[in-house]
């Protein structure tokens, strides 16, 4: 992510520790518990076919999990489904040695986190909604993983 805005790809990752799963790869989830919230098992099931991987063939164990990633860091899962700009930074800035494996470089481009309107509103608020992502580019200008 260094030198790209972080929201230029879907943030979804499947997020592990150094000293744990280590998971860099597709075929790294293999014989690994990962931690995914209910609402994203579809996502995560999408991330697994993009790689030719099937849960019971290649040994991958759903762990139902909420947003907090406490059971990654307690050793309870191998893997953690996460956000990069939400729980992949919280834990990299609590000082734990993190690996990402993130969907958007793995098979799953899909388009998140956008803002839509009508056509009408953006012919009638074509400068409010100019001054909205300029502030939004701004604000995510100092927000930078070291």
């Amino acid at each position: 992510m260094t030198g790209q805005h972080p929201n230029q790809k879907n943030p979804l990752t499947i997020l592990s520790l150094r000293d744990g799963g280590n998971i860099g790869s597709p075929a790294e989830l293999a014989g690994k518990k990962i931690g995914v919230q209910e609402s994203d098992l579809a996502l995560f099931r999408a991330l697994l076919t993009a790689n030719g991987l099937e849960e019971e063939k290649d040994n991958i164990t759903v762990v139902p999990v909420e947003l907090d990633p406490t059971p990654l860091t307690a050793g309870q899962v191998d893997g953690f489904m996460a956000d990069l700009t939400n729980q992949s930074i919280a834990l990299d800035l609590a000082g734990h040695e993190i690996t990402d494996l993130p969907f958007a470089d793995n098979g799953v481009p899909y388009v998140a986190e956008t803002y839509t309107v009508t056509d009408q509103y953006l012919a009638e608020n074509r400068d409010l909604l100019e001054a909205l992502l300029t502030a939004e580019v701004k604000g995510w200008t100092g927000c930078r993983r070291s």
